[in-house]
């Protein structure tokens, strides 16, 4: 692997210097040179990033390291890290796992985003306003680091920056059903708040995003419900409010914020029991 060197005039970028752009053809090769130099970032092509973020950075692109698949396995919908979200909201395996992973896309209203951003991008991110982000939480998902191996897309969330490269993404094929709700100003608007809430043969499951913070999942109020059922919706709407940190930020106070969230939960809940019960299974 050698260094390909990008100049203003390649891939129409106004950049005002000449960088190193580096092709590796592996994760764990990528990993090493991404370890070698703190002002080296990683790119899904080589021209894939904005001339603030690239000004005097080395660049790694990953395009070449085989990380742009949906693969259908028996137990997991596997992602790859490079796969754009338009490829995602295009793919008939994730529509079939779950529609309302699905539908998430078709949310994300500019097409140029969809064709550029990647699943790897998305998650690594850890966008506050993610809509993607809170359907993921109420699924099974774990996440597959070229250094530190499998672990759960909370940790993940959780843990402090890693200089780490995900690989993949891991969803758990199971009998669920996933509603979410998102509101903002405008469709074409950054989201003021994102809830998301998800019934499996394993439970219920509730996240909030936009808060600003980062999407969280409301263990105390989704540990409530799964106890008492969906009799108890009401009081686990005001347990998520207080259980979960809001804001002023943006278009909403804290106020505001933490009142949209029991409203939307409230519809939520009852849409997700009846949804799921005409999965033909018998919800909690």
């Amino acid at each position: 692997m050698r260094p390909r060197h990008l100049r203003p005039k390649e891939e129409g970028r106004l950049l005002t210097k000449i960088l190193d752009v580096l092709y590796p053809t592996t994760p764990e090769e990528a990993l090493t040179l991404y370890k070698e130099d703190e002002n080296t970032v990683f790119a899904a092509s080589g021209g894939g990033l904005r001339k603030k973020d690239a000004s005097g950075r080395r660049i790694i692109a990953l395009s070449e390291l085989g990380l742009d698949y949906i693969r259908d396995e028996e137990e997991e919908l596997v992602i790859g890290a490079t796969t754009a979200l338009a490829a995602l909201e295009q793919s008939a395996a994730v529509e079939s796992m779950c529609k309302g992973l699905h539908c998430c896309f078709h949310d994300i209203y500019d097409k140029s985003v969809k064709k550029r951003a990647t699943a790897g991008g998305v998650v690594s991110g850890k966008h506050p306003f993610s809509i993607l982000l809170p359907v993921l939480l109420t699924l099974t998902v774990d996440v597959v680091l070229a250094g530190r191996g499998r672990m759960s897309l909370e940790n993940y969330l959780l843990c402090p920056p890693v200089r780490d490269l995900i690989c993949e993404i891991r969803i758990l094929k199971e009998k669920i059903h996933v509603s979410y709700e998102v509101l903002r100003p405008l469709p074409s608007d950054e989201p003021v708040l994102v809830a998301a809430v998800s019934l499996s043969s394993r439970g219920w499951n509730i996240v909030v995003g936009g808060r600003p913070g980062i999407a969280a999942i409301a263990h105390n109020a989704v540990a409530e419900l799964n106890e008492k059922g969906i009799k108890a919706k009401d009081n686990v709407a005001i347990m998520v409010r207080d259980e979960l940190d809001f804001a002023d930020f943006g278009a909403a106070s804290e106020t505001e914020r933490k009142e949209m969230t029991v409203a939307m939960l409230k519809r939520l809940l009852p849409l997700v029991y009846e949804e799921f019960g005409k999965l033909g299974y018998t919800a909690i």
